[in-house]
């Protein structure tokens, strides 16, 4: 589960619960209507609600990365912590 608000060149995304590939699809759709041909440069990141956070998350956040954006991590990178120990990547 996740919610995304954007207010001016900043979009917020609050993560929640399980971060799986079953939702991986809706997550990202819903990124690209807040982001495309939109002036974002900077995404929020909360994950202090998420249990889990498998590899497709990860794909999608070390994409957004690499894309220019500027990934910020207000609480913390909690799980996603292990998952970049795990590939050795960064975010």
């Amino acid at each position: 589960m996740f919610e995304m608000r954007k207010k001016n060149e900043k979009l917020k995304i609050v993560l929640k619960e399980s971060c799986d590939i079953s939702e991986v699809e809706d997550f990202l759709k819903e990124i690209r209507k807040k982001v495309e041909g939109k002036k974002v440069k900077e995404i929020e990141i909360f994950l202090s609600e998420v249990d889990t956070l498998d590899t497709s998350f990860f794909q999608v956040l070390l994409s957004l990365k690499r894309s220019g954006y500027k990934l910020v991590f207000p609480e913390g990178k909690g799980v996603l912590e292990e998952v970049e120990t795990l590939y050795g990547i960064t975010i």
